[in-house]
């Protein structure tokens, strides 16, 4: 049997008690076990750091599985738009006319619908397992319908705020192209090379997208196992953390174990509330949010007895 391991908040007598009882019960002399159980507790912070480490790294090798289709999804949807106003300037021979009301929300709609039903239901179910393993229930939720409702809740501003950064990007060469006489065919080109409608873009907002939807999908499958359970903030372990020593104006470094008692209370992040890394829905700014690479864990709550 393998030797017990400290748990999370165990004090260094109970674990001493619980480990030297179980070794002595195997078969180990007493003084082995007491030397054998002091290494371990002396060790428990190495240890629960290499297990933060697997766990990190497990989802987001899983997030970078997705990273291509998330990038060719909002890539396609910025094209159409870029492609939208260009149609309407071929039609009219004339660029000098507003692009509002003629890039439409419904390609980024429609991407972000797609990366949604992939992303959200896979993460939802991981959790959903781990926390029925503990208590079965016979109800497999419907993982559609919290597609449904994130899109239903929280995305519209998602979607006019992608829309409308197309829109700044596209006022802005309209006005760089009156200012330098370009024709119609260049004003095209040049449109097409901004980072507004570019690969790198559709990049940043498809990972941070993914990032997003899988720790709310990772949520949503904690709370529909109807399990009591805590969660847990567990920070990127990559060095790229935000932090305020690095100068960033937002730090993750220092929320990194901080635990929440009820799945549906948010953590409060640099004085801001969020459900989960990345959640912006109730308010938290983009520097708070973009690109935020960390995720969360779950602890059944035992049941009192007393």
């Amino acid at each position: 049997m393998p030797i017990p391991k400290p748990i999370t908040g165990e004090s260094r007598e109970g674990f001493m008690d619980r480990c030297v009882s179980f070794l002595v019960d195997e078969g180990r002399p007493q003084d082995q076990a007491n030397a054998i159980c002091i290494s371990q507790y002396d060790n428990k912070d190495e240890w629960e750091e290499s297990q933060k480490y697997v766990a990190w790294k497990t989802i987001d090798r899983q997030r970078e599985s997705f990273l291509n289709y998330g990038r060719n999804v909002f890539y396609r949807a910025l094209r159409d738009q870029m492609k939208q106003f260009l149609n309407e300037v071929e039609k009219e021979q004339n660029y000098n006319i507003s692009p509002v009301g003629i890039i439409k929300e419904e390609p980024i709609r429609e991407a972000y619908l797609k990366l949604y039903t992939k992303i959200i239901p896979f993460f939802a179910k991981q959790s959903y397992n781990q926390l029925t393993s503990v208590r079965k229930k016979a109800i497999t939720p419907d993982w559609n319908a919290m597609v449904e409702r994130w899109m239903g809740n929280n995305s519209a501003s998602l979607i006019s705020g992608i829309t409308g950064k197309g829109v700044m990007v596209m006022e802005k060469q309209i006005q760089t192209a009156l200012a330098e006489g370009w024709s119609i065919q260049k004003f095209g080109t040049e449109v097409g090379k901004t980072h507004g409608f570019s690969r790198k873009r559709a990049e940043l907002i498809g990972r941070t997208e993914i990032i997003r939807a899988s720790n709310f999908g990772s949520l949503e499958g904690a709370i529909e196992s109807g399990v009591p359970a805590t969660k847990s903030w567990l920070s990127t372990r990559d060095g790229r953390t935000r932090s305020y020593a690095k100068g960033d104006k937002y730090d993750h470094v220092i929320m990194d174990g901080k635990t929440v008692q009820n799945l549906r209370d948010p953590f409060l992040v640099n004085g801001q509330p969020m459900k989960f890394p990345a959640d912006s829905s109730m308010g938290a700014s983009p520097g708070n949010t973009i690109n935020c690479r960390c995720t969360i864990t779950y602890a059944p709550i035992e049941p009192d007895y007393n």
